[in-house]
């Protein structure tokens, strides 16, 4: 009898011993394998250059590369970063796809005060479904340092989840730096002419005259005989209903119309009857005319 009771005891202590071995190699286990899960991955050390310049790197706990700046919210991977400043004309490249619905279909640039300065297409190459390359140019003649563009996606059919767009920031390089500055003070403004625009940079002065206007002496006009191309900016200060009728029957051409403090004047010009000279000198007058200022 008692030596049976022996042999239950024996079993029970083996029976308590690898129970608790048991539960001791469970909880190492536990532990062991815890601590290899969340034990850091060491990703390979790649980089990957995003279409603005920068490069991104592997991550944990995936290895997988991180967004590239200009990727982030579903905007375009352009060579462009917000608050960028930018010359003109400028090469904008990037990355495109070509789909019905959905895909980025124009962009357009403004200053800062909200003057469209011109509005591209999104072309892409590509087959339909798949991404490329694009490239165009931006180009306009800004009045202020800063501006604005503006991506759009294409929405033929209307739909809600396609009316898209998003703004960038940029900055455009001073156009004028180094412009001669012609300031009339009797009438109140002034207007910059560029070095290469002009014969000679001491010109500028001696060629700005201030006259009667030949078809009505009641009007002055101002006139820059300095341009290349046989070009005449005509500026005439002060006009009405009167002057508008009369200038129409001469030859020349209206530029623009500015008003200011109830006051308007008249910008104009002549040019050479050549088709190619004309076209030389409204590229010239587009470069010159944002500059001019009302002074008071």
């Amino acid at each position: 009898m008692q030596k049976q009771k022996g042999i239950s005891t024996i079993i029970g202590i083996i029976i308590i011993a690898a129970v608790a071995v048991i539960l001791f190699g469970g909880v190492f286990a536990y532990q062991y394998f815890s601590t290899q899960q969340t034990r850091p991955t060491a990703c390979t050390k790649e980089a990957k250059v995003c279409p603005d310049g920068s490069s991104v790197y592997r991550t944990e706990p995936n290895c997988e590369f991180t967004q590239c700046p200009a990727t982030v919210s579903g905007q375009l991977p352009i060579n462009i970063k917000p608050n960028q400043i930018i010359s003109l004309p400028f090469t904008l490249t990037g990355k495109a796809s070509n789909q019905f619905e959905g895909q980025w279909g124009n962009v357009k640039m403004y200053d800062s005060l909200n003057n469209l300065l011109t509005t591209k297409i999104i072309s892409t190459p590509c087959d339909y479904g798949k991404s490329c390359d694009f490239s165009l140019i931006l180009n306009g003649t800004p009045k202020t340092n800063t501006g604005y563009l503006i991506f759009s996606q294409d929405n033929p059919s209307g739909l809600a989840q396609y009316e898209n767009s998003y703004r960038i920031n940029i900055g455009f390089n001073d156009q004028t730096a180094g412009w001669k500055t012609y300031t009339n003070t009797q009438y109140g403004f002034e207007i910059k002419f560029p070095i290469n625009e002009i014969i000679s940079p001491n010109d500028i002065l001696d060629n700005v005259i201030e006259q009667n206007f030949y078809y009505d002496p009641s009007y002055k006009e101002i006139v820059s005989g300095a341009l290349k191309a046989g070009c005449l900016l005509r500026i005439y200060p002060n006009i009405d209903d009167k002057f508008l009728s009369v200038i129409k029957n001469t030859d020349i051409k209206q530029l623009s119309i500015l008003e200011h403090n109830s006051r308007k004047y008249f910008i104009g010009y002549n040019a050479p009857s050549s088709a190619i000279r004309v076209n030389d000198c409204i590229l010239a007058f587009n470069k010159i005319i944002p500059t001019f200022r009302f002074t008071k």
